[in-house]
C-alpha cells in the first residue's frame, strides 16, 4: 500500500525519513527481571541489524547467535505516518520466545514486540514485556533497548567483524536467580 503524495500513489517509504533498507545498530540492551517484589538488571551492548522493507516487513536482530543457534530474528510489520517516525511491531513472538527458551532452559513468554524508529535521527528505541515461571516463581521481564542506527549498503550478514552480539546474550535468563 502506498502512500497519496499530491494525488499520485508512492510507495511505502518515499518521502523524507525513508526507512526502506538495511541499518546497522549499535546500542544498549537492558533486561530487568522481577519477582517476589525484588529486580535484577542486566545490560550490555549490542551490534546487530534492522532489515526494513519496502513491503512494509521488517527484521530485527538478523545475526546469527552463537550462544543461541536456534534464535531467529523478530520479524513483522511496520508503518509511518506522515512525521518520518517508524512503528514496529512484531508479529512471530510465539516462533522468536520459544527458540530464546531453548537457549536458556527457562520457559518464557512475550506477547509484544514494539519499536520506534526515526530514520532522520538514526533511532530505535524497543520494547519487549514478557514473563517465565522459575523454580515455581513467577517473573515478570521487560527488554528495553535504546540504539544508534546507520544505513548500509552491505549484506547483513558481513558488515560487522569480531562479536555479533556484544557482551548480552540471550541466554543468560536460563542462569536467573529469583531475588
Amino acid at each position: 500500500m502506498g502512500l497519496l503524495l499530491a494525488g499520485v500513489i508512492a510507495p511505502r517509504g518515499a518521502h523524507a525519513g525513508d526507512p526502506v533498507g538495511t541499518w546497522a545498530i549499535e546500542g544498549t540492551l537492558k533486561t530487568t527481571a522481577c519477582a517476589r517484589g525484588r529486580c535484577q538488571s542486566q545490560q550490555g551492548n549490542i551490534q546487530d541489524f534492522l532489515v526494513v522493507e519496502s513491503d512494509g516487513t521488517f527484521a530485527f536482530g538478523t545475526i546469527p547467535d552463537p550462544s543461541c543457534p536456534s534464535a531467529m530474528p523478530v520479524m513483522g510489520s511496520w508503518n509511518q505516518k506522515s512525521s518520518s517516525k517508524v512503528k514496529l511491531k512484531g508479529e512471530n513472538l510465539r516462533e522468536w520466545w520459544a527458540a530464546v527458551s531453548l537457549c536458556s532452559g527457562t520457559r518464557i513468554r512475550g506477547r509484544r514486540f514494539r519499536g520506534r524508529f526515526d530514520p532522520d535521527s538514526g533511532t530505535l528505541v524497543v520494547r519487549q514485556p514478557a514473563h517465565a515461571t522459575i523454580q515455581g516463581i513467577f517473573v515478570s521481564i521487560r527488554v528495553r533497548g535504546t540504539f544508534l542506527a546507520t544505513r548500509v549498503d552491505q549484506s547483513p550478514f558481513g558488515a560487522f567483524t569480531g562479536s555479533a552480539r556484544g557482551d548480552v546474550s540471550r541466554s543468560w535468563l536460563g542462569t536467573l536467580r529469583v531475588p
